[in-house]
């Protein structure tokens, strides 16, 4: 069954022409391709099950890609009557910006479809009423619905408490919203839409308690709210008593230490949730403390972020104090695979307690140490030690860190490890930009005079692969994007 992405090129074989993988944009489509899969979603084409139209109708600065308006291609393409279509990508097409409309044209559509299982909308700056989640009322097929990055009205999230009071199939649904204060809200959703602060915490807290009786939703976003600390009251107790929630996602909700009791004493006794996502709010030592305590009992948590986007000193941070506890929560659970602590104000101090604790710890296989402050040789020593002899660890990101001692040490430092590690194992993935300078230079301070030149070239390949992953993998946020001059790799290996 083809999987139907951006266009690139034509072709004698239609089908042919749009195998590119999901959300790569390589030209603009032609205008004759937008039309020949509308055609096809039309016509009810059974193979066409997957089809992604992720950034299509515009660039990344926002102008558009075609002449093809993506809210009116979205209403030709008449889902309500098509009968093939199991996936549908639409994510950030901006379609709401010129017509607030479109979310309840695409609401209209959904009534009568029978047959999509996934559908992406997110970042559209749509506007979600109440009709988006009464389309759903009789829909039985619809599994993951994402419309993060859109605006969610308050008659639209008590349109959802209502839907997940009844609905059986959703086990997926990112209800992340845009907050109140972004422009495009703020200039073209009246106020009875948005909803007042106190009004959009009393539907939050009717949907925490939906979730003390739902067992199918099994991951659930709810970023960009700013709700207050009643909110997360309700959702420490829906936690507590929750059947299926695996993943949840709380970030940028301004939530501070003094809210966070709720939440980790919930962690000490549910035993469903495997991934929490609290980054981006005010969290500090204190909270640290108390997420150590819930990992010490805790045996089902796999993944904890606590990291920031953006560096401000003027929030409350994790400082080293705050890696110490959670270095020692470490020493005491063996169920935890993934800790994200990036943009706070960890230093040498806490670095090395970190990988202290990890020394010994049997399953955390990525850590995310972006923008520590400040590293000593010791502790890139300690780091280099750790990549070596803890098998399990396979990702470490160090991206925007900084360094207080010579690069030249520290380079060396780390190359000899990333060649310990080519000889030894090659599924270790490194992140970070000052890191490749660093290694470079280590490799000019002939560090390898040992290896042969195969072994220098395997190590030098690592080293691009490692600081060269152009990824804006969400795991590690946006601005994680790569770019390394190719030549002076390729000069590398030459002198190998």
């Amino acid at each position: 069954m083809p999987n139907i992405s951006a266009p690139v090129g034509s072709s004698s074989d239609p089908m042919t022409s749009y195998a590119v993988p999901a959300g790569v944009q390589l030209r603009q489509p032609r205008e004759d391709e937008l039309l020949h899969v509308r055609h096809l979603v039309q016509s009810n084409n059974l193979s066409l099950t997957d089809l992604n139209l992720e950034r299509l109708f515009l660039t990344s600065a926002g102008y558009p890609r075609s002449t093809i308006s993506g809210s009116s291609y979205l209403t030709e393409l008449s889902l309500s009557h098509n009968s093939s279509l199991a996936r549908l990508n639409l994510a950030g097409n901006l379609m709401g910006v010129h017509d607030l409309s479109t979310a309840h044209r695409i609401a209209h559509e959904l009534v009568g479809n029978s047959t999509l299982f996934e559908f992406n909308i997110s970042h559209n700056q749509l506007v979600i009423e109440e009709d988006f989640p009464r389309a759903l009322r009789d829909n039985s097929t619809l599994a993951v619905l994402k419309l993060g990055g859109n605006f969610i009205s308050l008659s639209g999230l008590s349109g959802f408490v209502t839907l997940l009071g009844r609905n059986t199939t959703l086990t997926e649904l990112d209800l992340s919203s845009t907050i109140p204060e972004v422009n495009f809200v703020r200039q073209v959703v009246p106020d009875f839409i948005r909803g007042s602060g106190e009004e959009r915490d009393r539907a939050m807290g009717a949907l925490s308690l939906v979730l003390t009786e739902n067992s199918t939703l099994t991951k659930l976003s709810l970023d960009s709210y700013e709700f207050g600390s009643a909110v997360t009251e309700q959702l420490g107790l829906a936690l507590r008593v929750n059947s299926g929630l695996r993943e949840l996602s709380l970030r940028r909700n301004c939530i501070r230490d003094a809210e966070m009791t709720p939440l980790t004493s919930a962690l000490h006794v549910n035993t469903v949730l495997m991934r929490l996502d609290l980054g981006e709010n005010f969290l500090s030592n204190t909270c640290v403390e108390l997420l150590g305590r819930a990992l010490q009992g805790n045996t089902t948590l796999t993944e904890l972020r606590v990291n920031q986007q953006i560096y401000d000193p003027l929030r409350p941070n994790i400082t080293d104090e705050g890696a110490g506890l959670l270095a020692l929560a470490l020493t005491r659970n063996t169920t935890l695979q993934a800790l994200f602590l990036g943009w706070n104000r960890i230093g040498d101090i806490g670095v090395r307690q970190l990988t202290a604790a990890l020394a010994c710890h049997p399953s955390l296989s990525r850590l995310d140490l972006s923008r520590c402050l400040n590293l000593e040789p010791a502790s890139v020593t300690a780091i280099g030690d750790m990549l070596v002899n803890h098998s399990v660890l396979t990702e470490l990101n160090l991206d925007r860190s900084t360094y207080a001692g010579d690069m030249g040490e520290i380079g060396g430092q780390l190359a000899t490890n990333a060649g310990l590690l080519a000889r030894n194992r090659t599924n270790m993935l490194l992140r970070g930009k000052s890191l490749f300078g660093a290694l470079m230079e280590g490799f000019e301070n002939r560090v390898f005079e040992s290896y042969t030149q195969e072994e220098k070239a395997r190590v030098y390949f690592q080293i691009w692969q490692l600081t060269d992953t152009a990824s804006n993998d969400p795991q590690f946020g946006e601005h994680n994007i790569y770019v390394v001059d190719r030549s002076v790799f390729l000069r590398a290996i030459a002198n190998a």
